[in-house]
């Protein structure tokens, strides 16, 4: 019995596995056709998207050729129309001007404010006039009528005083009458005053000078020698003798100063206190010289390398070197260095003019240095004039020592080689730059460069003259004469030149004192000590005059090291 229900219960265990086994295809059947569908969808999906994709690619596609379709008329139609656009263009702006011009003339009358020439609406109308006038001249004047008047009028002229020239006679004559009409000026305008006529020797004497220790005496040419005389006396009667003259020039100082001070605002962001000396409210010090003079040359560096980007520079250089080239016949880029030393630093005159430094001469080159030697910058002039000294004389001096240093400079060193620069390589100089800014940062480069120079060099110069007097007050400390140092030495030495230049007698070696101490320290601590002198009635008042004269300008021992370390990082090529 056992063993027949153990066959049943086994037998019954057989079929339903049996079954089971039949049912597991049927499953699996089900299950590969949900796989199956569900990779249909999944591809379907995909598809999808891929379709989706490939439409907005198409979309695109048809979006960037009606793009590049439109960009294409719309340059099509810039091209066809550019001389219409351009005029366009300027006719608006020149009518927005022409309103501004109206609205401000409104607005000043309607206030009744004073017109004064050199700010506000008095100066909007010097440069709307001169706007105009230029404006007239490049677009009528010299397009329709430029060659008619230089052929009719110009040319006969220049033809004629260059043939004139040609005879050896003529050129005598013409400095001979010259020296003759500026004789009997100066004894006309001295009759009260004879004593003025001694500054006439020291002139002479210093030309003589200059001939014996020319370098090529034999090739010394008279036309720079008369023409910087005849423009220095020029010059100081248009600057001494008439007011407006003089205004014109102090506007200007002005204006360059206010154009440099504006470096300022960077320095006091970047530096704070150190740049101005201002460290709290009615608490000041001495502001450093590093944080508050020296970034001046970062923002010429930037200002000119744009200038010099847009051709701006290179048309100003043409014109002023045009009439310096007329007159004193020097060369067109030193020339203008000289023009802009009237106003500007000797490192930042040479600046100006850095993209033509490798092609000048040596004697171009000696210009250019004397004649940063030869004026102080507009942004300093504040500073001499806080100290006391006339701000009319110390523009004065500066604009006469421009043709004064450009006729002098040829007799030291006269021009031997050929010049290289001419107006189709000032023209022509540009800047390899991406846009404005990429200008402006190479100059920014350039004037770090600069200002590291300047630094180790003013450190090194001055540490040095520091040492030798030292050297010279302990020797002189043992005989008993220990204040002897090289500013006395050199002010002794100097007292006959100031004498030549006018000086009276009696304050010869006081004023010598002044100019040593400008030589071997700074004009600065000259000025300050001729102000003592005014002040306290030391010297008299002719005395003091031709000393603010004499001590405008940066010749001194650490401007030497300055330029030497500007010009070698501006061209390193030419440093022999």
């Amino acid at each position: 019995t056992n063993v027949q229900g153990s066959t049943a219960r086994g037998k019954l265990t057989l079929e339903e596995n049996m079954s089971s086994v039949e049912e597991i295809p049927e499953r699996r059947l089900v299950i590969d056709a949900e796989v199956v569908m569900d990779a249909e969808v999944v591809m379907d999906a995909e598809n999808d998207k891929e379709q989706l994709i490939a439409d907005k690619k198409i979309d695109l596609e048809e979006k960037d050729n009606n793009y590049d379709q439109c960009r294409k008329r719309t340059q099509q139609l810039f091209t066809e129309h550019e001389a219409t656009l351009k005029m366009t263009l300027k006719l608006m702006l020149f009518l927005a001007y022409n309103g501004y011009f109206i609205a401000a003339m409104v607005y000043h009358m309607k206030h009744k404010q004073p017109l004064d020439f050199c700010n506000g609406f008095g100066f909007l109308v010097i440069l709307t006039v001169l706007a105009y006038i230029t404006g007239l001249y490049y677009f009528i004047v010299k397009r329709y009528f430029g060659e008619k008047i230089h052929k009719i009028c110009l040319k006969p002229l220049e033809d004629a005083f260059q043939n004139a020239m040609k005879f050896w006679f003529v050129k005598w004559i013409i400095l001979l009458v010259g020296t003759v009409l500026l004789m009997a000026f100066l004894i006309v305008d001295s009759k009260n005053d004879r004593i003025r006529l001694v500054s006439v020797a020291g002139l002479l004497v210093t030309v003589t000078a200059g001939f014996l220790i020319s370098t090529h005496p034999t090739k010394v040419r008279m036309r720079p020698i008369s023409w910087s005389i005849a423009l220095q006396i020029i010059f100081a009667l248009l600057v001494l003798r008439w007011d407006i003259g003089r205004s014109i020039l102090k506007c200007l100082g002005d204006k360059m100063t206010k154009f440099l001070n504006f470096t300022d605002s960077g320095t006091k962001f970047v530096f704070g206190y150190l740049s101005d000396g201002k460290m709290a409210p009615g608490v000041t010090a001495e502001a450093v010289l590093a944080f508050s003079s020296f970034p001046v040359v970062l923002f010429v560096c930037f200002c000119t390398q744009i200038l010099y980007y847009y051709g701006i520079l290179q048309i100003i250089t043409q014109k002023i070197g045009w009439v310096m080239q007329c007159t004193l016949g020097t060369g067109q880029v030193e020339s203008f260095a000289q023009a802009a030393n009237i106003f500007m630093g000797n490192l930042e005159s040479v600046i100006v003019v850095s993209p033509y430094l490798r092609f000048m001469t040596t004697s171009e080159l000696h210009c250019l240095i004397a004649g940063g030697f030869a004026s102080v910058s507009g942004s300093i002039m504040g500073t001499y004039i806080k100290l006391g000294v006339s701000p009319s004389h110390l523009i004065a001096s500066s604009i006469m020592s421009a043709p004064a240093v450009l006729g002098l400079s040829k007799v030291v060193y006269p021009e031997t080689e050929k010049p290289k620069i001419n107006d189709e390589i000032i023209s022509e100089s540009k800047i390899e730059a991406i846009n404005a800014l990429d200008a402006g940062i190479q100059g920014l480069q350039m004037g770090t460069n600069i200002i590291t120079a300047i630094i180790s060099n003013s450190i090194a110069f001055i540490a040095s003259v520091a040492f030798l007097n030292s050297i010279l007050s302990w020797m002189a400390g043992l005989v008993g004469h220990g204040d002897i140092t090289l500013q006395v030495i050199l002010g002794n030495m100097l007292s006959p030149i100031v004498w030549l230049m006018g000086v009276n007698e009696k304050d010869c070696l006081k004023v010598g004192l002044l100019l040593g101490t400008k030589i071997i320290v700074n004009e600065l601590v000259g000025y300050k000590e001729l102000g003592q002198m005014m002040r306290g009635n030391a010297i008299s008042v002719r005395s003091g005059i031709i000393a603010t004269y004499a001590l405008c300008g940066f010749s001194n021992i650490s401007q030497l090291g300055i330029m030497m370390s500007g010009l070698t990082t501006l061209v390193p090529e030419r440093r022999e």
